[in-house]
């Protein structure tokens, strides 16, 4: 873990400090890499709080600095913000420096002085607000990690292939994922063109194919994709303890995984039963509406580190449906922003873009918003998120008007399966 110092005078940025610190701890890239000290959080000690301060200092690579208006209580002719700043630059530590915007008057005469020290040797951000601060902060975070090389912006999904060529690809799959995106999108891609499908989608290039192209439309996408396969499972009990009535291990290309996904968890989920209105059936719908836990199956497949040997996981309990991710990916929003649909560039875009045109995304990086809103107007909880182990999508079980639907012991076979 790349330790990360925050330097202030903790009594202006005390809501900034916390924030930051709440914003990194809950990014699903940063945490993976980064963990914050604040002064504020350490237990008590018999040291002095100048020699704690600095020792972190020390023991950080990197030092961020948020200057604002006051310059704080000296101690010995500086302020701790200030003997901080010099202990990261005497011993060489990467310094980021983030100046809050305000009139140049109002800032302590000892402050303008640091930061004039500061501006003579590192570039430093100004920022208005919180969420601008934040953003600052996460960029440079990301631009110091590929700096490092400890993280790559292209995925293993995204990589070209010369061992792979266009012998691979199952032309029907192209030829019927173009008509119907034709249709659904009112796109103009050719049905008899294969090669010109693939270079719309930017999965081929100088006759190499990426192996988005493989797992998309390969005749065996796991000779090159060994896992990416999904198992699913389904569970007597609240915990992976109880007895597994159904389970399956499911191989393909995205469609096929989509697919035989979706029908693990129909067959397994319970129906509930609704008001027969001018009907002459009574309405039958799932516990949990499919476009939910649909939406969560595509989720996880879009967003998967395929460069990792960990599977999407499926999990039905008798109180809750999982979608576990253990190699979630991407730089991608935080937890909050996830909530709210902020958009997020897909960590495996040409993959994101065939599910696109097929109206499995309807737009990027609002799906957990959008399965949030579905749960709440289905009577159900919010879909819980949590990063442990990955990335994981919980939703709890209706037990309102619900009858059993009886498990099946063997899989939906894969002929059943709708692929587009």
């Amino acid at each position: 873990m790349i330790r990360l110092f925050v330097s202030s005078v903790q009594s202006e940025f005390i809501d900034e400090r916390k924030a930051l610190r709440e914003a990194i701890t809950q990014d699903l890239l940063l945490s993976q890499f980064f963990e914050v000290f604040l002064f504020e959080s350490k237990h008590a000690t018999d040291k002095t709080a100048k020699e704690v301060y600095l020792k972190e200092v020390d023991q950080s690579e990197i030092y961020i600095g948020l200057f604002g208006k006051e310059y704080g209580e000296v101690n010995k002719g500086v302020s701790p913000t200030e003997a901080e700043f010099d202990r990261a630059t005497k011993a060489g530590k990467h310094r980021l420096i983030y100046l809050k915007e305000m009139p140049k008057s109002s800032r302590d005469i000892k402050m303008r002085k640091l930061i004039k020290k500061a501006n003579s040797q590192v570039v430093r951000k100004s920022f208005k607000t919180l969420d601008e601060l934040i953003g600052h902060v996460k960029e440079s975070l990301v631009a110091y990690m590929k700096a490092k090389k400890v993280y790559e912006d292209e995925s293993y999904l995204e990589q070209f292939v010369d061992e792979n060529n266009i012998k691979d690809i199952d032309t029907n799959l192209v030829k019927e994922f173009a008509a119907n995106a034709n249709s659904l999108r009112n796109t103009t891609f050719s049905e008899h063109d294969i090669r010109g499908t693939l270079t719309s989608l930017k999965m081929l290039k100088d006759g190499n194919l990426r192996r988005s192209a493989i797992f998309t439309f390969g005749k065996d996408p796991q000779l090159d994709l060994l896992p990416s396969e999904v198992k699913c499972m389904a569970f007597e009990g609240k915990t992976k303890a109880a007895e597994i009535f159904d389970h399956d291990i499911y191989k393909g290309n995205v469609w096929s995984l989509i697919d035989q996904a979706v029908a693990f968890v129909r067959k397994n989920l319970r129906r509930r039963v609704g008001r027969a209105d001018n009907t002459a059936k009574t309405p039958r719908e799932y516990e949990i509406p499919e476009q939910v836990f649909r939406e969560a199956i595509v989720n996880a497949i879009v967003h998967r580190n395929y460069g990792s040997n960990e599977s999407v996981e499926v999990r039905i309990f008798s109180d809750r449906f999982e979608v576990a991710n253990p190699a979630f990916a991407a730089a991608v929003p935080s937890l909050i922003d996830l909530r709210k649909g902020d958009s997020s560039k897909p960590h495996n875009p040409t993959l994101a873009e065939v599910l696109y045109q097929l109206k499995y995304i309807e737009k990027f990086g609002t799906g957990i918003k959008n399965m949030i809103e579905m749960c709440v107007g289905a009577g159900l909880n919010e879909p819980e998120l949590s990063k442990e182990n990955g990335f994981v999508i919980t939703i709890f079980r209706s037990i309102l008007e619900s009858t059993p639907q009886a498990p099946r012991k063997h899989p939906a076979s894969t002929k059943d399966a709708v692929h587009y």
